[in-house]
């Protein structure tokens, strides 16, 4: 007779791996989104601080594995929303800060992109981890 043992762990790590892998997303894309924000605050324009105040994670929506970071920016003064036209209007005069631009999401986003995909990365691998794989 042969007995092989560890199959009741096996199953129960290949049955729980997924959810961890999913927790391990979400935790990675939460970290990506403050490390984008903190870059962000870097490059956004600067004369009042209201702007930098303004950007923010608005949190990770979706499930399973189809999931969604989103990094938000307003500055509003007097009902007006002075992030969005200083986005799609971002002129020479608005920029009172050396490298500083009113597109600092975009700017920001673009050359941080690597590493919020490396935060993701090592947070699925730590879940990985955890389950022994």
């Amino acid at each position: 007779m042969l007995t092989i043992t560890g199959i009741p762990q096996l199953q129960n790590a290949l049955d729980t791996t997924p959810r961890e892998v999913r927790i391990g997303a979400r935790t990675g894309i939460e970290k990506g989104l403050k490390h984008w924000q903190s870059s962000a605050k870097n490059v956004a324009l600067m004369k009042t601080g209201r702007l930098r105040n303004g950007i923010r994670p608005d949190g990770v929506k979706g499930s399973g594995l189809d999931l969604e970071g989103t990094l938000v920016s307003n500055a509003y003064k007097g009902g007006f929303n002075y992030a969005t036209y200083w986005h799609l209007y971002n002129t020479p005069k608005h920029i009172t800060t050396p490298g500083t631009t009113g597109k600092h999401l975009e700017k920001s986003g673009k050359s941080e992109g690597s590493a919020i995909v490396r935060e993701i990365e090592e947070e699925v691998n730590k879940a990985y981890a955890r389950k022994g794989w």
